[in-house]
């Protein structure tokens, strides 16, 4: 699943246009879901990806590649749910608006 959004002035014209989106991956193993999720953030891509197709080596395996991939450019992991991530690159701002559950003294 592809999601296009985002801007940039074209130079030339002065027209806004998009160039970027996010990717939703689920990879089935770690050798092919590792370089593929790599190669979409390679590309300056957010890329949400679900691990839970994966053994929890496998997991950790992928979530550990994905995190030295984004890190190397820049960019920044956001925890989604327990299974679920995403790679946000450096130029983007994302907003965590999840609501924290407040603790109820007694």
């Amino acid at each position: 699943m592809a999601v296009k959004f985002g801007k940039f002035i074209n130079n030339e014209s002065g027209e806004e246009t998009f160039d970027f989106g996010l990717k939703i991956i689920r990879p089935l193993n770690y050798s092919s879901g590792a370089r593929k999720i790599a190669e979409l953030i390679k590309q300056k891509n957010i890329v949400a990806f679900n691990l839970e197709n994966l053994s929890s080596e496998e997991a950790q395996r992928t979530y550990d590649f994905i995190l030295g991939a984004t890190t190397v450019l820049g960019g920044r992991i956001e925890k989604i749910t327990d299974k679920v991530y995403a790679s946000i690159p450096a130029s983007i701002s994302v907003e965590n608006l999840e609501e924290k559950e407040e603790q109820i003294e007694e």
